[in-house]
């Protein structure tokens, strides 16, 4: 995990450039994002990384698991058993915005 937050800390970040005068409210958005956060938190340290690396940051699972140190076959069942566990808790959040 160190080296992927050196790794993050090099890696360029493009800039945004000007705000636009009009910015559509996101505030539908902020539910979405407390509950995804929370339904992250519930995952254990490790699954959690595997699910932000390869979701987020759009890593291959190869890269996830050269970055976490942590064989391929491992980082495919934590992949696999990350999303199960999240599942219900994003299909409530699709069925409760209906």
């Amino acid at each position: 995990r160190s080296e992927l937050r050196r790794r993050m800390t090099r890696r360029a970040r493009p800039h945004l450039g000007a705000i636009p005068a009009t910015v559509p409210s996101g505030s539908h958005n902020v539910d979405d994002y407390v509950s995804m956060t929370r339904a992250l938190e519930q995952l254990s340290p490790m699954r959690r990384a595997v699910i932000l690396l390869r979701f987020y940051e759009d890593m291959t699972e190869p890269q996830i698991a050269e970055v976490l140190d942590r064989p391929l076959g491992t980082v495919k069942s934590d992949i696999h058993r990350a999303l199960a566990q999240l599942r219900p808790k994003v299909e409530e959040m699709v069925g409760g915005a209906r």
